[in-house]
């Protein structure tokens, strides 16, 4: 089984983030992997851990790329992602609401749903949403070898290129687990890993006004929120007779979405794709 990335006494995971301090501090698990890792904006603990331009690591070139969790920026922009899809009965709702509205978002697809549903992949992109790679099959890559973990990118990152015709910028670690290899993997595909700062919140099914009041009470300029248009593993196989927790849960969000976008745009912000709140970034350097 590979070995998760260390953690340490900064401990952000309460958030569901990877522990950028414990990373910076391990050295060779970071910047061996060339990348740039960043804090949560407003978070107790932020470190850096910057490689140069490129590196060798075992005869491959590895490109600096960043591991996000928010943006510090001055514009009033969050970005709205999803993750899971895409979903016969999901994903078209969250279409056509995000056209209601006319926004655009980032959705991080499963590959194994982009081959089934290709037609839901072409019709998001169509309409300017990003499409991002969340694996081939919801994977944890912290139980798997760095084969087995390249594979799973790999195949999810192909589903897309099949999909639109052009790989993703952008790649979500199923659960917010990052291991060595994916980092590595992420780096030598000029890959940016995208995790959130912000989600639905409540644990249980919840009601869609529990939803968008947990999101409206947390929301700000930089933040990235975390939904989804689909069910990870849950129905891999085929929809079952009787809904499972997981699609009542998905169903709340779903619900919730339009109160989240109107209240969103009443306080001046924006919802907007990933790589436009990225290129809002305040200039720290």
């Amino acid at each position: 089984m590979a070995e998760p990335l260390p953690t340490g006494s900064a401990d952000l995971t309460r958030r569901g983030f990877l522990n950028v301090a414990a990373i910076a501090a391990a050295g060779a698990a970071s910047t061996a992997g060339g990348f740039m890792l960043r804090g949560v904006r407003g978070g107790a603990t932020e470190a850096t851990a910057e490689a140069p331009s490129s590196q060798s690591l075992h005869g491959a070139k590895l490109g600096i790329q960043r591991v996000v969790w928010s943006v510090e920026t001055d514009e009033p922009l969050v970005a709205l992602t999803f993750d899971d899809g895409p979903d016969p009965d999901l994903t078209p709702q969250i279409l056509d609401i995000l056209d209601r509205y006319d926004l655009q978002a980032t959705f991080f697809v499963m590959g194994f749903n982009a081959e089934r549903h290709r037609d839901l992949v072409t019709a998001a992109h169509s309409r300017g949403h990003e499409i991002g790679n969340h694996t081939w099959m919801h994977d944890d890559l912290t139980a798997q070898e760095t084969d087995e973990a390249h594979e799973s990118i790999a195949l999810g990152d192909d589903a897309v290129l099949s999909a639109i015709g052009a790989r993703p910028r952008y790649f979500r670690p199923p659960q917010g687990k990052v291991s060595n290899a994916a980092l590595r993997y992420a780096g030598e595909h000029h890959n940016d890993v995208v995790l959130w700062s912000l989600s639905r919140g409540v644990r249980d099914v919840g009601r869609p006004q529990e939803v968008a009041d947990h999101v409206l009470g947390k929301i700000g300029p930089g933040e990235i929120l975390l939904l989804h248009d689909g069910v990870g593993r849950e129905d891999l196989r085929g929809r079952s007779a009787e809904p499972g927790p997981r699609r009542a849960r998905r169903d709340v969000e779903v619900r919730a979405l339009p109160a989240i976008i109107e209240r969103t745009l009443d306080r001046g912000l924006r919802p907007v794709r990933l790589s436009e709140l990225l290129a809002a970034e305040r200039q720290t350097r």
